[in-house]
């Protein structure tokens, strides 16, 4: 244990002058309920996911990682389109030390290529028809360029094995990863071989859509609410990170 302490003050002590002046970049521009942008975050959504990112920061996040003893390595967050999942998220990614890598990474860095804007990507623009797209959403052409091509064209496991050798790189260099965007039953599958849980955040009025990638991924190891304010979202989080419960080896937790 002292051992990792003195790891642990080394690389807070070498990363301090980068992660304030990270903290204080993130206080000026974000607000309680804000959500995560690969724009706001250097890229975390991207895969190889934080490249871009300094070393000592990636460093601090894995020393953070190790400390908070009895984490899962992997934690995957489902559940309907508006129904909490980023900011589940930056719960774990702010409190935990968890780096956050999307699925749908890479689809997303090919919308950017061709010149699609973060608040298309990731935000108010989403559901907006878009010149670029012939008049179709960056929702819909995320969702066909992930399934329909993807996934049908190249191979149902094309996005998950660009992920795993993602993640497979974090977790050997101590760290532990979150994935907010599990849609389907495969992805719940490895990220359990990985030493995973899978968590369905439900409530806030999320919505279903018809495309096969609402469908679901199956059933969860928990289930947390959603009814309330960030904090009460926080606080759950927290809990079930920290103190899940469990049953035959699988938790078995609802909040």
């Amino acid at each position: 244990m002292s051992d990792m302490i003195n790891r642990m003050n080394a690389v807070i002590a070498k990363s301090s002058i980068v992660y304030e002046a990270a903290m204080e970049d993130f206080r000026r521009n974000f607000t309680l309920g804000d959500t995560i942008t690969s724009k706001d975050t250097g890229c975390l959504t991207a895969v190889p996911a934080n490249d871009n990112v300094p070393v000592e920061l990636r460093a601090l996040g894995a020393a953070i990682g190790k400390s908070s003893t009895g984490l899962p390595p992997v934690i995957a967050l489902t559940g309907l389109a508006g129904s909490g999942k980023s900011t589940a998220s930056k719960c774990l990614v702010e409190k935990h030390g968890y780096q956050l890598v999307k699925f749908a990474g890479p689809l997303k860095d090919m919308l950017r290529a061709i010149g699609l804007s973060e608040a298309q990507i990731e935000g108010e623009l989403k559901e907006e028809p878009c010149e670029w797209l012939q008049g179709a959403t960056p929702r819909h052409a995320m969702q066909t360029l992930g399934t329909q091509w993807g996934r049908a064209c190249i191979g149902t496991s094309f996005w998950i094995e660009l992920w795993v050798r993602r993640v497979n790189q974090i977790i050997a260099e101590g760290g532990r990863v979150v994935v907010d965007d599990c849609r389907f039953p495969n992805e719940a599958n490895v990220v359990r071989k990985l030493g995973g849980v899978v968590w369905k955040i439900v409530g806030r009025g999320g919505i279903a859509g018809a495309h096969e990638s609402e469908a679901g991924c199956g059933y969860p190891d928990a289930y947390i609410a959603n009814f309330g304010n960030v904090h009460e979202l926080d606080q759950k989080i927290d809990a079930v990170a920290r103190h899940p419960k469990t049953v035959s080896g699988r938790i078995q937790y609802s909040v």
